[in-house]
């Protein structure tokens, strides 16, 4: 079955504020009647908009966004804009489905994120609960914005691809895994530009593939103790542009695998296409020769080891490894 925010009187003009209708469509969505909340329309919101389970979900749950947007005319409310949320309800939610959805700034924007995905806390013994097995595909993201897309708590097997995440403020990530117990989430094939971080993340078995980070104000890709995690065929360009201070378009601590990644310099500070951290008893593999940069492709750091292959030049410090 089908929810439209419409059956509960929004009007979907981007004018009128459609926050009660889009919320109580939501609520009908995850906890009822509908597996489909299709959003053809521009809906004003002005306050959070949250999803509480009250079950197990293992059924799909698609929200359709083609045609329409969320607008964000938040005003003095602060929060993520769109919240779909595990935390609290000790509850398993499986096979969420984002397609084509589109979350722009209006007059008066404030939200913190545009939106958040929160996979709750505990473990098995102590009343377990996760988001499994979700997609976010098409994606459009636009506005003065902390975080384009936040991801916590206990969420796992997860992929976003396609799209666009676009910061007007220069601040905040686009994408932001905030929590160590995420794992297993693939991105590929979207753009994020002008925010200080494009993707930052501190989970592990993070996938990053063909992706363009653009403009950033640090970091494109800032990955900490990304175990068993990749960065592979992504084009890194105009970062770090920290008045006093140069860096790389990619940052990388611990176990992590880097292949055939792109960044230019141009206006920006950025002096590597790569500055990787690796500590003891840690081994990080550097493929690729694709690279056009002002000084050296890598800039290598710790006291673990590296594997390089065909890579071409790189700066390491005294107590780097290199194989």
């Amino acid at each position: 079955m089908i929810i439209y925010p419409e059956t509960y009187g929004a009007v979907g003009d981007g004018i009128a504020d459609d926050t009660i209708p889009v919320q109580t469509a939501i609520h009908q969505w995850v906890n009822s009647i509908g597996n489909v909340l299709h959003m053809y329309g521009r809906y004003r919101i002005t306050s959070p908009l949250t999803t509480k389970i009250s079950s197990n979900i293992t059924e799909p749950k698609i929200i359709d966004g083609r045609g329409g947007a969320l607008i964000d005319d938040f005003g003095t409310s602060i929060g993520a804009l769109l919240a779909i949320t595990v935390s609290g309800s000790g509850f398993l939610w499986r096979n969420l489905h984002i397609y084509d959805l589109n979350i722009v700034s209006g007059n008066v924007p404030n939200a913190t994120s545009y939106l958040e995905l929160d996979g709750g806390r505990g473990d098995i013994e102590n009343g377990y609960e996760a988001l499994y097995s979700f997609d976010i595909i098409g994606l459009t993201i636009q506005g003065p914005i902390q975080h384009g897309i936040q991801i916590i708590g206990n969420a796992f097997e997860g992929q976003i691809t396609g799209g666009r995440i676009e910061s007007t403020s220069a601040y905040g990530n686009g994408v932001y895994i905030a929590s160590d117990v995420v794992s297993s989430i693939y991105l590929d094939k979207f753009t994020v530009y002008g925010f200080k971080n494009g993707i930052k993340s501190v989970a592990a078995d993070i996938r990053s593939t063909n992706l363009t980070v653009l403009m950033c104000k640090e970091a494109g890709i800032f990955y900490d103790n990304n175990i068993s995690g990749i960065v592979q065929n992504c084009h890194v360009e105009n970062t770090w542009n920290k008045v006093g201070q140069s860096g790389a378009g990619i940052v990388m601590h611990n176990v992590c695998r880097s292949i055939n990644n792109y960044g230019t310099a141009n206006m920006g500070n950025q002096t590597h296409v790569l500055e990787s951290w690796s500590t003891q008893n840690c081994n990080l593999v550097i493929g690729g020769f694709n690279q056009e940069i002002t000084s050296k492709y890598a800039l290598l750091k710790g006291n673990g080891t590296f594997e390089l292959v065909a890579v071409p030049n790189y700066v390491a410090d005294l107590n780097t490894k290199v194989n």
